[in-house]
């Protein structure tokens, strides 16, 4: 079965009908790192927790809120040169990116603060992994996660979980 999607397309004054063809899977692996809609759409076999519509677009709000501001904001701490040039100038945007990636560290705490056991619930979900990483991260950008202790204590939660344990 196809699962691409039709799009009008406007060819000399008239509309058409073109496919856009699917992205390929070829393993497990690149399923799992694809965007949950994206995976929700390409194969739907695999449901993206929770179910009710209003939460799933909560969901996916916030998994696009972490993909599109915090993981960039950490690019500016982790990669400053390709942001300003000299050494001052990196410096500064390092400086405020640390900032604002606290800031965001923050709000992920608040957020996993009615965690039950995880972000979405019962399953582990996308939003554990990246949520655990960006803890990992703040590391990396100077920030103690002993100084977040309720996310702390959800991270120690998601690493415990057997199939992150084992890896």
């Amino acid at each position: 079965a196809s699962f691409g999607r039709t799009c009008p397309k406007r060819i000399d004054g008239e509309y058409a009908t073109d496919v856009i063809p699917p992205m390929p899977f070829e393993n497990e692996l690149a399923r799992s790192v694809s965007t949950p809609e994206l995976r929700q759409m390409q194969v739907s076999t695999l449901p993206l927790p929770p179910a009710e519509p209003w939460a799933r677009a909560q969901a996916l709000s916030l998994f696009a809120w972490m993909n599109n501001t915090v993981h960039p904001t950490f690019t500016h701490v982790f990669r400053a040169s390709d942001f300003a040039e000299g050494a001052d100038a990196q410096a500064d945007v390092k400086k405020s990116a640390q900032a604002r990636f606290r800031t965001y560290l923050e709000r992920i705490q608040g957020l996993v603060a009615g965690a039950k056991p995880y972000w979405l619930g019962e399953r582990l979900s996308c939003h554990d992994a990246y949520a655990f990483t960006f803890l990992r991260w703040g590391g990396l950008a100077g920030i103690d996660p002993k100084s977040l202790p309720g996310y702390l204590a959800y991270v120690e939660r998601v690493m415990a979980a057997a199939p992150v344990a084992t890896v």
